[in-house]
This record gives structure tokens, C-alpha cells and sequence, in this order.
């Protein structure tokens, strides 16, 4: 029974551990607000929007549109939100002036494809440069925005990124850096921040879209009003899944939650099974 009570014993400080774990999880920064902030997802028909041109009418006449619903402070798009598993995309690159090394030995960062008032919508600081336009076509220079982390590592000793240009892609296309925002946690929140950039997605062009609504009204308010203004474009195009952001981030540690659910159980079910050997006896 001693060795009974001594496992169950170790089973609940593990357990202890894997709470204490988990609250210091949820507490830490990821970089963006999470708060007051609504998420959705839009699927461009590639028969309907074949072309750059009409993703990017599509995307600019849709932000409108939500920034004018009442209550909405700020509303914009992405390709892929942060900490969403498995949801981003890496690009290589390599800083101008250097030798581009072969494809499998480049430097990779998470690359996601905005449009301009994303940053803000989402509450990721501006460091310096600016943000994307509705003029960041693809006709005009390629650009590119990257985080605050990524200008450090690159430019070490304290150069101005801004106006450097960075060999992006498999097809080393060059980028002017045009604006440093702040770092988040783009893959998770275990994952410390890594290199970063952004692309317009004018330039590059998607037809799967997350749009960020920052609101001062509940989600449940709005969602009728969300659903209106993206029927108001595209009459055919389904909206789901009008959400808090907040609720992505509880998903994305929901596999943890669980693991911790079960070892306490475990540990509490032992603990019992051994105090009652214990009175048996």
C-alpha cells in the first residue's frame, strides 16, 4: 500500500506540473490582441475569381464593407491566422548582396499574405516602415513586410532594413522591406517567434481567405450583419463559423488540456484506490 500511495503520490505532482504548465501556456503574449476580435472564413470560387485583379476588388470592396458595420473599429484579411497548426506556409530567402545557396539549405521563415489594415485589425504593432496599400498590385515593385526579430537577425548592427530587398521564393524573386512589425507567435503559442514575413496577397493572390473583424460587439451581434455584407459581393458564397478569435487559441491547446485532464484524473482515481486498500486494511 506505501507503494501504492508513493505512485499516486508522483502522479499528482506530475500533475501539478502539467497545470502549472498549462496556466503559464495560456498567460503568455502572442504577440497580437485577442480580444474583441472576430474571425471567418472566405472561399473565393477559382472560375468566378481567376485572376489577381478580381480576388483583390473582391478583398478591398469586402473590408469596406465590414469596417462599416456599426460597432466595427477595424476589419482586414489573411491567408493564414497565427497559431493555427499546420496552417502556414514557409518561404526561403536570402538578404540581396549575399550568395543564394541551394533550395535545401536556405533560410526559412513563415510567410502569410495580408491585406493592408491587417496588422492593425489584429493589434501587431507597426515598428517602422509602413503597411501594405490597396497599391501593392502586382504590377508595381514587390514588396515585403517583416517582423521586428527577423530585422534584427538580418541586419545585426543596427542598419535600417528599410529600402534592403530580400531574394524571396523558390523563384528568388526580390522584395523591398517596407515595413518591421512587431513579432508574434505564428505557429503556436509553445514556439518562440522565428523569422516572419508578409507579402500582399495583391501580389501573390488566395483564393482562401481568414477575415479579422475587430468589433466592440459580441460575435453573436454581428454575425448576421458579417453574413450580409459578404452576400451583398458574391450571393452564392457560404459563411461559417463567425467566431472569437479567442476560441482559435483555446483550440489550439485543447490537445494539451486534455493530457492534463487525463493524468490528474489518473492521478486522483490512484490516490482514492489507494486510500481505500489503506481503510481495507
Amino acid at each position: 500500500f506505501v507503494g501504492e500511495v508513493a505512485l499516486s503520490l508522483v502522479l499528482l505532482i506530475g500533475a501539478g506540473l502539467l497545470l502549472r504548465s498549462f496556466v503559464r501556456l495560456q498567460n503568455v503574449p502572442p504577440g497580437f490582441s485577442t480580444e474583441n476580435v472576430v474571425i471567418f472564413n472566405v472561399q473565393l470560387s477559382p472560375g468566378q475569381y481567376p485572376d489577381l485583379a478580381r480576388q483583390t476588388a473582391f478583398y478591398q470592396q469586402l473590408t469596406e464593407r465590414l469596417a462599416a458595420i456599426p460597432g466595427v473599429t477595424a476589419a482586414a484579411g489573411i491567408n493564414n491566422l497565427p497559431v493555427v497548426a499546420g496552417g502556414n506556409t514557409r518561404s526561403p530567402f536570402t538578404p540581396e548582396g549575399q550568395t543564394v545557396p541551394p533550395v535545401n539549405e536556405r533560410r526559412l521563415a513563415v510567410r502569410s499574405n495580408p491585406v493592408p489594415g491587417y496588422f492593425a485589425a489584429l493589434g501587431i504593432p507597426l515598428k517602422a516602415g509602413r503597411d501594405f496599400t490597396w497599391r501593392d498590385v502586382e504590377k508595381q515593385p514587390n514588396v515585403v513586410i517583416i517582423s521586428e526579430s527577423t530585422a534584427k537577425r538580418l541586419f545585426p548592427n543596427g542598419e535600417n532594413p528599410l529600402g534592403r530587398r530580400l531574394i524571396t521564393g523558390l523563384a528568388s524573386i526580390p522584395r523591398e522591406i517596407v515595413g518591421v512589425v512587431g513579432d508574434i507567435r505564428a505557429e503556436d503559442l509553445t514556439t518562440a517567434p522565428g523569422d516572419t514575413m508578409y507579402y500582399p496577397t495583391m501580389q501573390i493572390g488566395d483564393g482562401f481567405f481568414s477575415m479579422v473583424v475587430r468589433t466592440t460587439r459580441p460575435a453573436a451581434g454581428i454575425r448576421e450583419e458579417v453574413r450580409a455584407a459578404v452576400r451583398a459581393l458574391d450571393p452564392g458564397m457560404p459563411v461559417n463559423d463567425v467566431q472569437p478569435l479567442v476560441n482559435l487559441i483555446a483550440d489550439s491547446i485543447s490537445d494539451r488540456r486534455l493530457i492534463m485532464g487525463l493524468v490528474g484524473g489518473f492521478a486522483v482515481l490512484a490516490l482514492v484506490l489507494a486510500g481505500l486498500g489503506i481503510y481495507g486494511v
